[in-house]
């Protein structure tokens, strides 16, 4: 064994599992079924008889062993096949695993839990085990090896897990099968011209200089960089026999600082690692404008989008104690609208069997229940990078108990290749996987629209189409167009093609906070099958501004509107359902309700400071980083701002409500 492997506390270990066994191991029946592995790692025999094992927390002993011998050093493989049958030596589980992952759970007869392996999404006929039969470290095996020691595949055993520490140190990588190692340390995938590994690689602590990349231009628009900053060390390895790779790549990164995982406390770390030319190569770099001469500012690489758009890159989830939550090879996309040409980019993770996970599966969001997530977005604040970055993350935390979708959101500190990225959030993304999850439907069965599909005039016929069908959202504009909604017979059939609720809450809460990029812009619609239309709430980076403003009467007008986010196609909706007075009556009384709960100071002062908390630490690092937001003081100062609009705004909304409907606020009897 090699000198430096950690070895597990307990003698038996969950050594490596399979969830989508296809073509590979087979029973005596001949059938293939998802499969356990138990490794005695003890110079003794040892007896599971009343050990459980399970895929439920809450039932740890779902499977209970019998009389059961595992020899020293040996291994026993279980068939989770959901039989639970002893067939000669061959024994089955009552239960299965599921196809993206669950945690696997090993329990002493005394119901102590001795072994552990969390929920991971695995590629068909992949397995994922302790990198050493009974090690500590454990990695995917994309050859597999049931009833066989998992130190025999060609691999690199590293002697420090990858994450953070106070003091330098000597890293050394040993071969499994003593293939050679090459390595490198800008992030690219080693090849056979890469350094051949000969001794140790120093962990040592490091700043930028002017040839990290995070001098590289990546916008029109100004970027200060105040300072050196932080970087870690990236490594990525493989083995190579022959001239030809051998083994997986390996991606390792590690941070040295004084502090160790206190530098940035009570936040994750997100490690993203990808070739540098995957970035900001002129030609096919997604991350810059690309070559001048030829790009105009709308044809700039990072506005470019679709799967030929996408890159090859490894992620690294660290939580706020240091450890590992995930890592695995992810494609990666620049995400957003106009906010791609700020410096710093929010950028969307696609998970995916091409890149070794269907699936990222890990407890991302507090107020999510599940744990498969396709895509997620690592989110910049868009057009509020520069200022309190918090504005669309502490709009959905204020409205995720109302009638409509929002995205959660959970803080983070990115770095790139090793380099201090600065301050994202990492966000859920809104497609048909976000409905199926969230709403237990079919994905298949879900239509997703931009607001105004099928009203927006010289438009192509699948313009603002995103998913699935939209056909009846056309079939209601057509009746809206030539009936008026004063009718009630006629508003209440339009309502049959909406769910009228989840509109009013929208249009409430978009009102209030005055979102200034709206409705032309970020207003997307959802239903399933045939059924009514949802909304869903995000990018409120424009919002929360100008208390005073009456953006009812512009969502109202009837003439065309000068500002491009209130084209008139996309009003018409608002328009035609305030002709009723049924709506009228049920808009103004949510939003009497709404001012005095949940959009009330009362509740959103402590969400907008839990907030400020989390972030508090880490602005100035991040004003070094990007210049912005040029001060703690005046990020702070905006936070003040921020609780002054939500305490002004209701008695604009006072006027404004008395202009435009009729009715005041202030003397309805506000219910739920």
């Amino acid at each position: 064994m090699l000198p430096f492997i950690s070895i597990a506390q307990n003698s038996i270990v969950i050594n490596e599992i399979m969830s989508k066994n296809t073509n590979g191991l087979t029973d005596n029946a001949g059938a293939h079924h998802d499969w356990i592995e138990l490794y005695n790692s003890s110079k003794k025999r040892m007896n599971l008889l009343g050990y459980g094992l399970s895929d439920d927390p809450k039932d740890p002993f779902k499977y209970k062993f019998p009389k059961t011998i595992i020899k020293p050093h040996s291994h026993l493989l279980l068939y989770a096949s959901g039989k639970e049958i002893k067939v000669k030596k061959e024994i089955h589980l009552n239960f299965k695993i599921q196809k993206n992952g669950e945690p696997i759970i090993l329990t002493t007869p005394e119901g102590v839990r001795v072994d552990e392996v969390y929920p991971i999404a695995l590629v068909k006929n992949s397995s994922y085990g302790r990198s050493m039969d009974g090690g500590s470290s454990f990695e995917r095996f994309f050859i597999s090896t049931p009833q066989a020691s998992n130190n025999a595949v060609s691999g690199i055993v590293f002697s420090a897990e990858q994450g953070f520490y106070t003091d330098v140190f000597e890293l050394q990588l040993a071969s499994k099968i003593g293939d050679e190692i090459r390595y490198t340390l800008d992030g690219s995938v080693p090849t056979i011209d890469s350094p051949i590994y000969s001794k140790g690689i120093s962990i040592t602590t490091t700043e930028s200089d002017s040839n990290s990349i995070g001098y590289i231009n990546t916008s029109p628009l100004k970027k200060t960089i105040k300072g050196n900053y932080f970087k870690g060390t990236v490594i990525r390895a493989a083995t190579f026999k022959d001239g030809n790779i051998s083994s997986q790549v390996y991606t390792k990164s590690y941070f040295i600082s004084p502090l160790g995982r206190r530098r940035y406390a009570n936040i994750d770390v997100v490690s993203l690692v990808t070739d540098n030319n995957n970035l900001f190569d002129p030609d096919s770099g997604i991350y810059v404008q690309g070559d001048s001469a030829v790009y105009s500012k709308k044809k700039a690489n990072y506005f470019k989008r679709g799967k030929a758009w996408e890159r090859y890159a490894h992620v690294t989830f660290f939580d706020t104690l240091g450890n590992v939550g995930f890592e695995q090879n992810v494609g990666i996309r620049i995400h957003g609208g106009k906010g791609r040409r700020s410096p710093q980019k929010s950028i969307r993770l696609c998970a995916d069997n091409e890149y070794g996970a269907p699936a990222i599966n890990y407890p991302l969001f507090n107020m999510r229940k599940h744990t498969v997530f396709k895509t997620v977005v690592l989110r910049n604040s868009q057009t509020c990078w520069d200022r309190s970055i918090v504005k669309d993350e502490c709009t959905a935390e204020i409205c995720k108990n109302l009638n409509f979708d929002v995205l959660a959101a959970r803080p983070v500190i990115v770095f790139i290749n090793g380099e201090f990225w600065g301050i994202h959030a990492i966000r859920e993304y809104f497609d048909e996987d976000y409905i199926a999850a969230n709403h237990h439907v079919k994905k298949e069965e879900v239509n997703i629209i931009s607001n105004g599909y099928g009203n927006k005039p010289k438009a192509d016929k699948n313009w603002g189409l995103i998913a699935g069908d939209g056909i009846s959202h056309k079939y209601m504009y057509r009746y809206i167009k030539t009936h008026s909604l004063a009718v009630a017979e006629n508003y209440e059939y339009v309502n049959k093609y909406l769910n009228i609720e989840s509109i009013i809450d929208y249009y409430c809460v978009e009102i209030f906070f005055n979102n200034r990029d709206w409705p032309t812009n970020n207003n997307k619609l959802w239903s399933v099958g045939d059924g009514p239309w949802n909304q869903v709430m995000y990018d409120m980076d424009a919002a929360w501004m100008r208390s005073f403003e009456d953006n009812v009467k512009i969502l109202l007008s009837k003439k065309k509107e000068n500002r491009p986010q209130h084209e008139a196609y996309a009003r018409l909706m608002f328009i035609k359902l305030a002709e009723s007075p049924i709506f009228v009556e049920d808009f103004t009384n949510r939003m009497a309700y709404l001012i005095k709960h949940d959009l009330s100071p009362r509740n959103v002062a402590p969400i907008l400071e839990k907030s400020r908390q989390t972030y508090t630490n880490f602005v100035e690092e991040n004003d070094r980083r990007w210049g912005i937001p040029t001060s703690y003081k005046k990020w702070k100062a905006l936070f003040f701002r921020l609780n002054g609009f939500v305490e002004g705004r209701p008695n604009h909304l006072e006027k404004i409500f008395v202009t435009n409907f009729n009715v005041s606020l202030d003397s309805l009897q506000a219910v739920n």
